[in-house]
This record gives structure tokens, sequence and C-alpha cells, in this order.
């Protein structure tokens, strides 16, 4: 009961334009992440994300290409 009082706090006073609440729940288990004093803004991080979101995506390698069938290469 103590974390949800605390999560419920956080939530009720965190300012959405310079911090960010992270829960993050796997099975039986939650993490809750309350970060400040960040060096960019979210928005800005967003903005930064969105830019280079190829870099974030996972491409099949050369090897794995040469692997599949031809019905399922692009």
């Amino acid at each position: 009961m103590i974390m949800i009082a605390y999560i419920l706090e956080a939530v009720d006073n965190y300012y959405p334009t310079t911090e960010i609440l992270l829960l993050l729940e796997s099975f039986y288990g939650a993490m809750f992440f309350y970060l400040k004093n960040l060096p960019i803004t979210p928005s800005q991080c967003y903005e930064q994300v969105h830019k280079t979101w190829d870099e974030f995506q996972l491409g099949v390698s050369t090897w794995q290409d040469e692997q599949l069938p031809i019905t399922c290469q692009n």
C-alpha cells in the first residue's frame, strides 16, 4: 500500500513538461520510475528520437536474408 500511495502522490505532483513517470509491469512485478532534473525535456527527447527513428529499427541482416525462403524475402 505504501508504494501505491507514493505512485499516486507522484502522479498528482509531477510536471509532464519537464518530468517523466514510467510504470513498467512484467509478469508479477512492477517497477516505477520518476525521472526528474532531465538534461532535456520529454518533448525534446521525443523530437530527437522521432528524427532518428530509423536508427532504432532492427533490420534483417544480410546473412539472415540469405537464409529465408524466396517467398519470405522483401
